[in-house]
């Protein structure tokens, strides 16, 4: 009996003074090692983080060189753009002087303006020109003819195959300035006709009498018509 209890004593000494401070030091080791392991577990989503951010900064800055460089691309192609125009408008402008110059062979100076494209013979650009006339008319059909001659130098510049008229010689019969102008007009156009780029479309009265025999000439009046639907009317002008 006595060596029972001893040996309970001694269970209860062996409980109070090694198993339950290492089971509460086990406990607690457990507790730390949660926290540890969700210290981890943080620690690993940050470097994760710091791992994209490492990743998108040199993303970034490879970004921002491809940015520049088309930056660089974009500048050169505008202003290869602008050249390429600039030298189009002055070839444009050289054609523009040398057809007025057919009409007027006294008249100096004349171009396309580069920046509004209008057209400017001596220092009258086309708003201060007159509204009818041998002049505003001049103006209008040569830098239309230029435009096909600037066509046929550059290949890649589109040649307009159609060109139409209408009435050219309009006012032309106000003084006799305006009907040398309107004559030199239909004689330029009458050579674009000919000159195998496209075909131009004319509505006059009356031709210049050297270029009868050079064109085909559809003579319009109430009954007859350039479209064969067109309405028809007693009161119609021919």
């Amino acid at each position: 009996m006595e060596v029972t209890q001893e040996a309970e004593k001694a269970r209860d000494r062996h409980d109070r003074d090694a198993w339950r401070p290492q089971h509460q030091r086990a406990l607690e080791a457990e507790t730390l090692v949660g926290g540890l392991n969700g210290e981890l577990a943080q620690l690993k989503w940050r470097l994760k983080e710091v791992e994209n951010i490492l990743h998108l900064t040199a993303e970034k800055e490879v970004l921002g060189i491809q940015r520049a460089e088309a930056r660089d691309a974009l500048a050169a192609a505008q202003q290869e753009r602008e050249t390429r125009r600039k030298e189009r408008i002055q070839l444009w402008s050289q054609h523009f002087l040398a057809r007025v110059q057919t009409v007027l062979p006294g008249v100096e100076r004349a171009r396309i303006d580069s920046d509004t494209y209008t057209t400017v013979i001596g220092h009258t650009v086309l708003e201060d020109s007159s509204v009818a006339g041998g002049e505003r008319i001049l103006r209008n059909v040569c830098a239309l003819l230029t435009l096909r001659d600037v066509a046929r130098e550059v290949p890649a510049a589109p040649i307009p195959s159609l060109l139409v008229v209408d009435f050219p010689v309009y006012g032309s019969d106000t003084n006799e300035t305006d009907r040398h102008t309107g004559t030199g007009i239909l004689e330029q156009l009458v050579d674009a006709a000919h000159d195998g780029h496209g075909q131009v479309l004319i509505a006059t009265r009356a031709l210049p009498a050297s270029t009868h025999d050079e064109v085909r000439r559809l003579a319009l009046s109430p009954t007859h018509h350039f479209f064969d639907h067109a309405p028809r009317s007693s009161n119609q002008d021919g």
